[in-house]
């Protein structure tokens, strides 16, 4: 089991999704999609107003902050800590089952780690 991401099956994917949307996306279409998803934004922020405001903010803090300042209340929830994973948590059962001593360079687990380090 591999917690890598792998990048070129992801780009490939990518370059089909660009390739099937391109004969659709006239500038006709494009203006038609903008105004439906600005409708479909503004429902939402009347209908959930604080939830909508948090997405702002969050949006707004994230290229300043990075984007870890967000999942450090999670990695932490689930056994990520500044000084590895803690023990009895989520974060060192998984390791003990599936990885071991050895943590692949890349992994979405290192990832993790590494967030939750700072």
């Amino acid at each position: 089991m591999s917690d890598q991401i792998n990048f070129q099956a992801l780009q490939g994917w990518y370059e089909q999704v660009l390739t099937a949307a391109k004969p659709h996306l006239t500038p006709e279409n494009i203006k038609s999609l903008a105004a439906k998803a600005t409708k479909t934004a503004l429902d939402f922020a009347k209908e959930h107003p604080y939830r909508a405001s948090f997405m702002v903010v969050s949006a707004g803090l994230t290229p300043i902050l990075g984007s870890g300042w967000m999942a450090a209340p999670f990695l932490k929830l689930i056994g990520f800590t500044p000084l590895g994973p803690a023990a009895g948590g989520l974060a060192a059962w998984y390791q003990s089952t599936f990885l071991g001593g050895y943590i692949p360079a890349g992994s979405l687990f290192a990832a993790a780690q590494k967030a939750a380090m700072g």
